[in-house]
């Protein structure tokens, strides 16, 4: 079945479950958009989190980003030919959309020596980041809820890509994510592993969109 033909379905199936924020938890919500009919955008009155309705359960986001969840970009979720993934690293990823250069940048920004920073890659699909930070002396923990991904980064790339949140050891200075908050059940949740695994003088960065009203 065509995965869009797929989602509306189980929006409609869904579409009078309940209204509560994914955040904090509050009935106290207020509709601001709307596609397709069944899909809903809500903002919270406690928390101002926007959320879309009906929202993805843990269980269906474990399944869906095994294998169903493709981005358009060519690389974040398409996995690269033995000829592609030889370009990209011999190149170390410079010419590549996944060019970890500026978040390297912002890093040193932040520590003196990276060679020192013990870091999570929160989410890394199948490595692309994480491999180009451990070029730099990073000491790196991935962590990918694909296990395809996960092992593919892990066979090609030489990584240890994890996939149970439990096989990260804490005691970490940056707990870093590219995308992917936006895309979790819980948002507390994601912070409170966050703050788990990091040292109390710990940073947490998070890349996600903006939530403006031309890319609802």
């Amino acid at each position: 079945m065509n995965s869009k033909l797929e989602y509306l379905i189980r929006s409609a199936y869904r579409y009078f479950s309940s209204k509560t924020c994914t955040n904090c938890g509050s009935h106290d919500v207020v509709q601001i958009d709307r596609k397709y009919f069944f899909t809903r955008l809500f903002e919270c009155q406690n928390c101002q989190l926007q959320f879309r309705h009906p929202v993805d359960t843990k269980a269906f986001n474990e399944k869906f980003y095994q294998d169903d969840y493709v981005q358009d970009d060519g690389i974040t979720t398409d996995m690269p030919s033995p000829e592609q993934l030889k370009q990209m690293v011999d190149s170390n990823f410079v010419n590549s959309p996944k060019n970890a250069g500026p978040v390297l940048a912002l890093w040193k920004s932040i520590f003196s020596n990276l060679n020192l920073v013990k870091a999570i890659d929160y989410g890394c699909s199948w490595g692309y980041m994480s491999y180009q930070f451990l070029k730099q002396g990073v000491q790196v923990q991935s962590f990918e809820i694909s296990k395809p991904r996960a092992a593919f980064g892990s066979q090609q790339l030489g990584l240890s890509i994890k996939s149970e949140l439990n096989e990260l050891v804490p005691g970490t200075d940056l707990f870093y994510s590219s995308h992917v908050i936006e895309h979790v059940p819980s948002i507390i949740e994601m912070i409170q592993e966050a703050k788990r695994l990091l040292k109390l003088d710990g940073y947490f960065v998070a890349e996600c969109p903006n939530g403006s009203a031309a890319f609802r």
